[in-house]
């Protein structure tokens, strides 16, 4: 069974030539050689149902390594270690350390308020979501929530990956709103 495909959208990464690292939280790290948001290789992790939880781009411009080429490793801190074939301040690699926890986890929504309108409040919601799952926006006036509501029209299908932007309307005369995103694969 296929746990995640290569090359859907851009900044996926591509060319996974290392092995995983099964972390210690159970999801499994790994790296690509060339993609990401700037071609130079990205980080990633997949939880055991699979899906790709994208975590960093390399990016030579910014003095950062390129091209990392071997796997990762679990240091006795708890963090995740690893190597570059190319880039650093020499441009020959460096050893580089993603801290555990991963700081702002891309699966923790992001919401605002972009602003009261008249009567109404527009709630905006960002969250990195995962190639091929369903999302959809739900509310609750109270908790806990016997029933939650789906939102009008804000559902996404068969998402690609990476950032998703849902918005919610509401009105001024509704004192409290609770919110969720059902996932489905």
């Amino acid at each position: 069974m296929a746990l995640y495909h290569f090359g859907g959208p851009a900044y996926d990464g591509l060319n996974p030539y290392n092995g995983l690292l099964q972390g210690s939280d159970s999801y499994l790290y790994g790296t690509t050689f060339l993609g990401g948001t700037n071609g130079a290789g990205s980080l990633f992790k997949i939880g055991p149902a699979g899906g790709l939880i994208y975590l960093y781009a390399f990016d030579a411009f910014i003095g950062d390594g390129v091209h990392p080429e071997d796997s990762l490793v679990e240091g006795y801190d708890v963090n995740y270690y690893g190597t570059t074939y190319q880039g650093g301040t020499n441009g020959f690699g460096m050893v580089y350390k993603l801290a555990y926890p991963l700081p702002g986890n891309p699966n923790e929504p992001n919401i605002t308020d972009s602003g009261n309108s008249g009567a109404t409040n527009n709630f905006v919601f960002s969250f990195a979501g995962v190639a091929g799952e369903t999302y959809q926006l739900q509310f609750a006036d109270v908790l806990p929530a016997a029933i939650w509501s789906n939102a009008p029209g804000v559902v996404i299908s068969n998402a690609t990956g990476g950032p998703l932007l849902f918005s919610n309307l509401v009105s001024t005369t509704v004192p409290q709103r609770f919110y969720r995103l059902q996932i489905t694969p």
